[in-house]
């Protein structure tokens, strides 16, 4: 564990030498998080293509569901966030199956498939490194 603190301690150092790296991080970060905050606006929009959803529905609406499960204890965390996102996104949705239909969707490509890719990726080095 001391280990990692220091790796961590060090990456810290040399973000703070390396000033053009650290806005480069920082926007890549921003980006990274734009993107996966424009989710649910494409899912709600290819299942109810006549809901009211905006973009900034959606970026707002994904900041408060982070937000929400960062309060969320982890073993409840994934009721937190799916109670979240139908409660913060029902208004804008017509029906309540299109919610259901999108948190579904929205979950299955935020959490599982990030979960599946890694698996893969991590099975390929492992047989890369023996």
């Amino acid at each position: 564990m001391n280990k990692e603190f220091e790796e961590f301690e060090n990456s810290g150092k040399k973000l703070r030498k390396n000033t053009k790296l650290t806005i480069t991080v920082i926007f890549v970060n921003f980006l990274a998080f734009i993107l996966l905050s424009l989710i649910p606006y494409f899912i709600i929009k290819a299942t109810d293509p006549y809901s009211s959803i905006t973009i900034v529905h959606s970026i707002v609406g994904t900041m408060y569901v982070y937000l929400i499960s960062a309060f969320v204890p982890i073993p409840g965390g994934s009721g937190g966030i799916e109670f979240s996102f139908s409660k913060f996104f029902s208004p804008i949705v017509i029906s309540n199956s299109v919610i259901s239909a999108s948190l579904i969707l929205w979950r299955f490509i935020t959490y599982y498939v990030p979960m599946i890719i890694g698996a893969i990726v991590l099975n390929f080095f492992r047989k890369h490194e023996k």
